[in-house]
């Protein structure tokens, strides 16, 4: 983990298009500001976490498409054995149309990458 110490209205970035400015401190608490493309999905880490749970679930329940949209209104990132499960499950219940497997094999690919 990296620390870094700023002051009220500093800012650090991260890659070329990511910024977080120190807005606020009270007592104990941090208040930050964080200007990120849209397509990148910024959550506190306990909405995080439910939206990871809500996306397990779908799949356990076999719910895809409702995982589907999950993933295109960017709420969660999904790791490609999860997209590859998402994928089958589609298959099997006849609901994988071309569209859905080019986004989904797209994002795929997006994930090796990272």
């Amino acid at each position: 983990m990296l620390v870094i110490t700023r002051y009220r209205d500093e800012e650090i970035v991260i890659g070329d298009d990511i910024i977080i400015t120190l807005v606020d401190i009270r007592r104990d608490k941090v208040r930050l500001g964080i200007d990120a493309p849209a397509e990148m999905p910024v959550h506190r880490q306990e909405v995080y976490v439910a939206i990871e749970k809500e996306f397990q679930k779908s799949l356990r329940d076999g719910a895809y498409i409702d995982a589907y949209h999950r993933l295109i209104e960017n709420s969660y990132r999904a790791n490609q054995d999860q997209i590859s499960r998402l994928i089958s499950g589609l298959e099997s219940a006849g609901q994988l149309t071309p569209e859905m497997r080019e986004y989904l094999d797209s994002y795929k690919n997006e994930t090796k990458k990272l």
